[in-house]
């Protein structure tokens, strides 16, 4: 299997070097980029919806390096503290922010920020520790610390990052070179958020091998574990799914995946997928906003099941109104935990108000907290009775 694999690849390399012309001089990185590009996805049918791949092959992802303690002092009511390598690290953490960061300028948000941060600072350091309060702490000498050690930072090489590329960047997928994704597991950090998240300024641990689960072909060489003394969590064997590395984050406890690039065929053909579907609502399109209109000017409460949820008609058509005319995402429940945004299904009451019947305000935090404000005019009015003609007036208006 292994050699049908390597054969694939030479194949695959060979049609790159053949469309390149003989004087120009390709780096080993983008003739691996050409190969890529030499392996025309949608001529080749997929065997299996539910399955991505039947061979795999890939280098797993690069860690962070432990960190390095510098052992600048933090300094509370003007006094110098000693601090341990752990506690020097999260305290390099806050002094990375900087004083001007927009999640320490607003009020609202730094409250947010310094009482996450300094919950876990305070835990880190101990019951008997000096430090009591955020306000006395001076991370000013960390600060020019850093900003001194940025000017004299040696950045890797353009031959070094060749090299990292062309031992990380790619993985084979039934013998077809693929570009992966982000392979670096992010550096901790503290957690900065979107809007007025409830989690910001909380400490996003270092990500270590045994949190990782790697998605491998056990007929395969399995990728070796960079870290000394180390090993990966588990190895398992799963081609109905296309990433090949996963983790969970530690403050919002969601999976992190390393996949492939955007660039790959497996998105290419989730697209084309999703570009069909558009194809074939083009059809109908019309059909169904006739619908829609139907049973928004009904008086019934005819009940639908939807997604084992009772809802009425009228109740699914304003929804399918909402995201047709506005485009406005579906929308999910969220937890206390999560910042307030909120889509077409999770609107509540104080997002929506009528200036008059037909004129509805809508004003809300959409995805990654970004406002949301329009005025718009309604197709249906919601108390006032209007002749047909009218009412089929403001229906094509709406639509343009």
């Amino acid at each position: 299997m292994k050699e049908d694999i390597e054969e694939k690849v030479a194949s695959q390399l060979q049609k790159a070097r053949s469309s390149v012309k003989k004087s120009k001089t390709l780096t080993p990185v983008q003739l691996f980029d050409r190969a890529v590009q030499a392996f025309k996805w949608w001529e080749h049918q997929h065997k299996d919806d539910k399955v991505y791949w039947t061979t795999l092959q890939h280098n797993g992802i690069i860690f962070q390096p432990p960190y390095a303690p510098h052992h600048v002092p933090l300094y509370y009511d003007g006094k110098p503290v000693e601090l341990t390598a752990e506690q020097e690290e999260i305290a390099t953490l806050y002094a990375m922010v900087g004083e001007d960061a927009i999640q320490l300028r607003e009020p609202a948000s730094a409250k947010i920020f310094k009482e996450n941060f300094f919950s876990y600072f305070r835990e880190e350091m101990g019951v008997g520790s000096v430090v009591k309060q955020l306000e006395k702490c001076d991370f000013s000498a960390i600060r020019k610390y850093l900003e001194e050690r940025k000017k004299t930072t040696v950045k890797a090489t353009a031959e070094e990052k060749q090299q990292m590329q062309m031992k990380m960047g790619y993985v084979l997928i039934d013998g077809n070179v693929q570009k992966t994704g982000n392979f670096v597991a992010e550096p901790p950090s503290l957690f900065r958020g979107r809007g007025l998240h409830p989690k910001m300024g909380s400490v996003k641990m270092r990500v270590i091998p045994e949190q990782v689960v790697l998605n491998v072909d056990l007929n395969m060489a399995i990728p070796p574990c960079p870290m000394r003394g180390h090993n990966w969590d588990t190895l398992v064997n799963r081609p109905e799914t296309s990433w090949m590395a996963h983790w969970v984050d530690n403050v919002q406890e969601l999976g992190k995946y390393m996949g492939v690039n955007a660039t790959s065929f497996l998105k290419g053909e989730h697209d084309m997928e999703k570009y069909e579907v558009a194809r074939r609502l083009k059809h109908c399109i019309q059909r169904i906003r006739a619908s829609v209109l139907t049973e928004l000017k009904s008086s019934s409460l005819r009940e639908r099941w939807a997604r084992e949820e009772r809802v009425t008609c009228r109740q699914l058509a304003t929804a399918i109104w909402i995201i047709d005319k506005l485009a406005l995402r579906v929308g999910n429940e969220k937890s206390e935990e999560e910042a307030d945004t909120v889509g077409c299904c999770s609107l509540r009451v104080e997002h929506l108000s009528f200036e008059d019947p037909y004129m509805l305000t809508m004003d809300f935090l959409a995805k990654d907290s970004m406002r949301y404000h329009q005025v718009i005019r309604v197709v249906v009015a919601v108390t006032v009775k209007r002749s047909s003609r009218s009412t089929r007036a403001e229906s094509r208006s709406s639509r343009t």
